[in-house]
């Protein structure tokens, strides 16, 4: 009776997670944060140190350290809540700077499991993940922030 049981268990929650739709692979989220007296140089040391006591080991994430382009790529993990379930998700975060303005990409959301393969993020999952990569940015932009500084409403990039 126990094995009928742990099988109906096992099977509610194989079709239940087999029947949300995943989220596109080329899914981005994107913020863009006005930085007013900030130049290009000075968001971009500020993202190194803010990244160095973030994620904790940043000589081994960083993929890409160009002060000339202003532009750092690294690769990180969150974990997010969903549904009373604590997910990690793998992520590469592109930060470009420009004079008076950063500009923060999340790309290739993956959930990452510890004894299977990874998987992609469902659209039901998508809004607590988002969430959480949102407060991220907003975390590096707090970091960051001059008095005067807001979130920007354009893309004139």
């Amino acid at each position: 009776m126990s094995k009928q049981i742990l099988f109906l268990l096992i099977m509610v929650l194989v079709v239940g997670c087999a029947s949300y739709p995943r989220i596109s692979p080329d899914t981005e989220i994107q913020t863009i944060y006005e930085l007013p007296t900030m130049d290009k140089n000075t968001i971009y040391e500020n993202t190194l140190v803010w990244i160095a006591e973030t994620f904790r080991s940043s000589n081994r994430i960083i993929e890409l350290n160009d002060r000339d382009r202003g532009m750092i790529i690294a690769n990180g993990v969150v974990n997010f809540n969903h549904n009373a379930i604590v997910y990690p998700c793998s992520f590469t975060m592109i930060t470009e700077m420009k004079d008076n303005k950063i500009r923060i990409t999340y790309k290739k959301l993956v959930l990452q499991r510890m004894y299977a393969s990874s998987y992609e993020v469902t659209t039901d999952q998508y809004p607590a993940l988002k969430l959480k990569l949102d407060s991220l940015s907003s975390e590096l932009y707090r970091y960051l922030k001059p008095e005067g500084s807001k979130k920007s409403d354009n893309d004139d990039w």
